[in-house]
């Protein structure tokens, strides 16, 4: 009997399965079917509610089913007051800009970091360290005096600059793709003739398509659910974002939440499509950018 569990074991080892405890692997299940209603059921709940009129909000229960659900009229209502058109625009010409400086000083610093030896380098790399660990929250009332003296406030350029700016992450997903590219193509690059910025140009950027590819993604998803820069910055209502619009539902002393459930459910919806669709490429950037060879 012993024998033949060792040989099971090893024939598991080999084919590469894992034995485990049923009861453990039942609670894997109960727990991801846990979080899965935590995730769906505010989702329901806005769902139902975005088709109830204003009665129906009041006197029924939030369990309760809407009479109609083919009552849009809290959706047209939205997306007249709320600007959605002008809310696209907006978002669309700064995602556009900020995406594509973006990914353009990220990949230039990160060129610079993995590819040149310089004076305080261990300085550069331990300031970005540093600005990750500090809340943003403490530089807030800093950039808003940035802003007001470069005089952009209130206008769409204030949230396409604060968009610009790269994080840290990106910075070190961009440096771990780098340090995966062979020295070798460079050197062998700029004995050809090449100068540095054709080797970024030609070789760095076609190699980094992946990186490049997630991080444009979370930018756009980022810039796209964003409320904070568009309230503080660009508070003019011809500057209003999809996510900015929803705070006209809401005041100190009255709420639509019917209107504002329609609202955030359509606000919801083509960032969790882009994200649905572009999934793979997601975690592939992420995967191949997470082990230095």
């Amino acid at each position: 009997m012993k024998f033949f569990s060792n040989n099971r074991m090893k024939q598991n080892f080999e084919t590469g399965l894992v034995v485990r405890n049923p009861y453990l692997r039942y609670f894997n299940y109960a727990l991801m079917t846990l979080f899965i209603i935590m995730i769906f059921l505010p989702i329901s709940i806005v769902f139902m509610t975005s088709f109830k009129t204003n009665e129906e909000y009041i006197y029924s229960a939030v369990w309760a089913l809407p009479e109609n659900f083919f009552n849009f009229d809290n959706y047209k209502e939205y997306f007249s007051r709320a600007q959605m058109l002008t809310g696209f625009k907006n978002i669309v010409f700064m995602t556009v800009i900020s995406v594509t400086l973006g990914i353009a000083m990220g990949t230039m610093v990160s060129y610079v970091i993995t590819r040149f030896k310089f004076r305080f380098k261990k300085l550069l790399l331990f300031s970005f360290i540093l600005a990750s660990i500090v809340p943003t929250t403490t530089t807030a009332i800093v950039i808003f005096i940035l802003v007001k003296s470069l005089g952009v406030y209130n206008t769409i350029w204030a949230g396409t600059l604060l968009f610009t700016s790269t994080s840290v992450l990106d910075i070190y997903l961009f440096m771990q793709f780098m340090y995966k590219i062979p020295l070798e193509l460079d050197q062998s690059a700029r004995i050809d003739g090449a100068n540095y910025f054709r080797v970024y140009w030609s070789i760095m950027l076609p190699l980094m398509k992946p990186a490049i590819t997630t991080i444009a993604i979370l930018k756009i998803v980022f810039i796209y659910n964003d409320f904070f820069i568009p309230i503080l910055y660009m508070p003019d209502r011809d500057l209003v974002t999809v996510t900015s619009g929803l705070r006209l539902f809401t005041t100190d002393r009255l709420s639509q939440w019917n209107v504002l459930s329609a609202g955030i459910f359509a606000v919801l919806i083509p960032p969790l499509v882009v994200y649905v669709i572009a999934q793979r490429f997601i975690v592939a950037g992420v995967s191949q950018g997470a082990v230095k060879s």
